[in-house]
């Protein structure tokens, strides 16, 4: 009798663990359908952010103020971080140290910590460091392996859940024809080659497509030619050539027939982290860094920076950077409690950059004066972009666009299960210019369209567009438009003053097709969003795409909607000095008594930050002063909220 139970447990431990289909109960259950969506709660740092107390140097005269001028050099402090022994921190008092190139980090677990934001200044010059081709100011860097020439390749030929030549969802034990290098802990880039029609597992279904002038407008630059799309995951075991994965695969379109692939480094870095400091790119010494990442992390995982003022010049057609954080072949990664400041006003100068990632944790970061706040610019899955203040879109392309709202984008080739949650800020686009898009998730954003300049911007102002090819979108208990005027006045249109344009409009750059994607709309979920044209709060089981046949969402049972998507409860971050502390929630048709459309919104951390503690004045403000423990931890705690406990396995 005790044999067989033994057995029956055993079998059933066995279906746990290599059955797709046994998943985590999500907080988005019963709103979401599970193929529509991912676990986001272990996107970023695994684990949080570590706080390590044990400095192994500390640079700079000590007491002075931060605009004392350091004679800390560029050699000393490389030198101090490469001889810095794991888990260990090197320390900046506070001070101006002027550096006369880039910082290069590329040995895993240290941090470089500054005193504080408004303490600690890196003046930058020289023209950065090369971070593996892409310059940067300060670069985090693994072994170099990248899409053009991978240290390392393989092909899959299969998965213990789904047997030969199957590649079901949520698999997480592929076999491999070979495993050169490879070790547990590294991370591993997974492709496969495009579609070369319209779609999977139907027409109008998924349809992963780069090439100019057929499916998009300009084409894509990222990845492996011709293999958009791409899933970087960890290597938690191995077994002969079967490699154990975290996270399980995300997209439900993995198949033999598109040739799945993968490639490697030899060595990430990780556990590397940049700490409350300034880094000003705007009047180095010497070139300042053009095209760059101020900071750049390449090859890397389980990485961070938070608490850091970024600065670039205010220019036009000048030399800008590419982006003020550049996530490139990074995972697990969280970038955090950041202020960014300042770009060129051409069609880069970009705020957060993702380049082939997977897993990041974007969150509660303020972007002021930047070209647009967070671009994905190559493939991402499975990323979260939470909580961040975006003011003052800075694109004008030069000047000759004076009107142009420039707003948050999808922009690549590869995105999908991106979540994009509690975020304040002018609105967001999915673009067909690089590539198609899938089954982005929105979730309690405050959208109002452009503040700043007056009179207001007049064209792109859509608070919602989605374009040719995004499909399967979510977007769900958002408050959409403001107030202050009449401006937005069509609930759904083509016009610039529409809450959505969801016509699936074509970019009809070098011969693609001008004719609209009709499968935008069709796929299209939206629950429980306020906006200000209708004045109302939109429980429509008409649009909700119930219907359709492959990928349908059921009309939820309940109008109740969780605090988040991703967090398990109010985080430690979650604080409110010298301003109007906010409920978490703090956006959401359920929200009641905010300072937003209808009282349906508060102002979150990062935008309290902006208005109460550094004084930001819509219009006016310039660069401004900024720490981040004054405005999130003034008590010295950076707890964050622990996973969630009340989980569930559902088998199916």
């Amino acid at each position: 009798m005790y044999i067989r139970h033994m057995k029956r447990l055993l079998i059933c431990f066995i279906l746990l663990s290599v059955t797709p289909l046994a998943v985590r109960a999500q907080q988005w259950s019963g709103i979401i359908d599970r193929s529509r969506a991912v676990d986001w709660s272990t996107a970023g740092v695994a684990g949080g952010i570590p706080s390590r107390t044990t400095i192994c140097t500390t640079l700079g005269t000590v007491g002075q103020l931060a605009s004392f001028a350091q004679s800390v050099g560029l050699t000393q402090l490389n030198s101090a971080i490469a001889s810095c022994p794991s888990g260990q921190t090197v320390l900046l008092n506070p001070g101006t140290y002027t550096l006369a190139g880039g910082i290069t980090l590329s040995a895993s677990n240290i941090t470089l910590r500054g005193s504080g934001a408004d303490q600690t200044i890196l003046v930058t010059g020289g023209g950065g460091v090369n971070c593996w081709g892409p310059t940067a100011n300060i670069c985090v860097q693994g072994s170099f392996s990248w899409s053009g020439g991978p240290q390392n390749t393989a092909t899959w030929t299969g998965t213990t859940e789904g047997g030969a030549g199957v590649y079901p969802r949520g698999a997480t034990h592929l076999t491999l024809s070979s495993i050169p290098n490879l070790v547990v802990g590294n991370t591993i880039i997974l492709d496969q080659a495009d579609d070369a029609t319209d779609g999977f597992p139907a027409t109008g279904d998924i349809f992963v497509c780069g090439v100019a002038g057929f499916c998009v407008g300009q084409g894509t630059h990222a990845g492996r030619a011709g293999r958009g799309q791409q899933q970087t995951v960890t290597v938690t075991g191995i077994s002969g050539t079967t490699v154990t994965i975290s996270p399980g695969l995300a997209m439900p379109n993995w198949r033999a027939s598109q040739n799945p692939g993968a490639w490697w480094a030899n060595a990430v870095v990780s556990g590397v982290g940049i700490e409350n400091l300034t880094l000003d790119n705007s009047t180095g010494l010497g070139a300042l860094c053009s095209g760059c990442g101020n900071v750049t992390f390449f090859n890397a995982t389980n990485c961070w920076m938070k608490g850091v003022r970024s600065i670039e010049h205010n220019g036009t057609g000048g030399s800008p950077m590419q982006s003020h954080v550049r996530l490139i072949q990074t995972s697990q990664s969280t970038i955090q409690d950041n202020y960014l400041y300042g770009s060129d006003n051409s069609s880069q100068s970009y705020g957060i950059e993702p380049f082939e990632s997977s897993n990041l944790l974007i969150q509660n970061n303020i972007c002021q004066h930047v070209t647009a706040c967070n671009i994905p610019n190559g493939p991402d899955s499975g990323s979260v972009i939470a909580y961040n203040f975006v003011i003052d879109d800075n694109f004008t392309a030069n000047g000759s666009a004076l009107n142009w709202m420039q707003t948050g984008l999808w922009h690549e080739i590869g995105q999908t299960m991106e979540l994009y949650e509690g975020n304040s800020e002018l609105g967001f686009g999915v673009d067909n210019i690089h590539g198609t898009h899938h089954f982005g998730t929105y979730f309690r954003n405050h959208y109002y369209g452009d503040i700043w300049n007056n009179p207001t911007k007049t064209n792109n102002t859509e608070l919602v567009e989605l374009r040719k090819y995004a499909r399967f979108f979510n977007i769900i208990g958002n408050v959409l438009g403001r107030t202050t005027d009449n401006y937005y006045n069509t609930y759904q249109g083509t016009s610039a003053t529409s809450i959505f344009n969801v016509n699936g409009d074509s970019d009809g750059e070098n011969g693609e097709s001008l004719a609209n994607d009709t499968r935008v709309a069709a796929t299209l979920m939206r629950w429980g969003n306020y906006d200000t044209v209708t004045g109302t709060v939109r429980f429509s089981a008409s649009e909700v795409p119930s219907t359709i046949t492959n990928y349908p969402n059921p009309v939820p049972a309940s109008t109740a909607l969780p605090p988040s998507f991703y967090l398990s409860s109010k985080p430690g971050w979650w604080v409110f000095p010298s301003g109007t502390a906010a409920p978490f929630p703090a956006i959401g048709p359920d929200v009641a008594g905010g300072n937003g459309p209808a009282g349906h919104s508060y102002y979150t951390p990062a935008e309290n930050c902006w208005y109460n503690v550094m004084h930001g004045v819509v219009g006016v403000s310039g660069l401004l002063s900024f720490n981040a423990n004054s405005c999130y931890y003034p008590n010295g705690s950076t707890a964050q909220p622990a996973a969630p406990s009340n989980l569930q396995v559902v088998v199916h």
